[in-house]
């Protein structure tokens, strides 16, 4: 899977899949928590730190 490459939903929202590496490799997307209109939640893993982490970002509708 391309490193940092977006999805769209079917409601036309943008997203990372499971098993993408974003921020050049630093973290590996486990899966989708959720989102509302002004976010979206992961569960990822830091590549390098092996440790479970949650990121945040920005939806992409706003």
């Amino acid at each position: 899977m391309s490193e940092s490459r977006l999805a769209i939903n079917k409601s036309r929202h943008m997203f990372w899949q499971d098993g993408q590496l974003i921020y050049n490799g630093k973290y590996k997307i486990e899966k989708h928590l959720g989102g509302s209109g002004f976010a979206v939640t992961y569960q990822a893993m830091h590549t390098k730190l092996n440790r479970r982490v949650v990121i945040k970002t920005f939806s992409s509708g706003r």
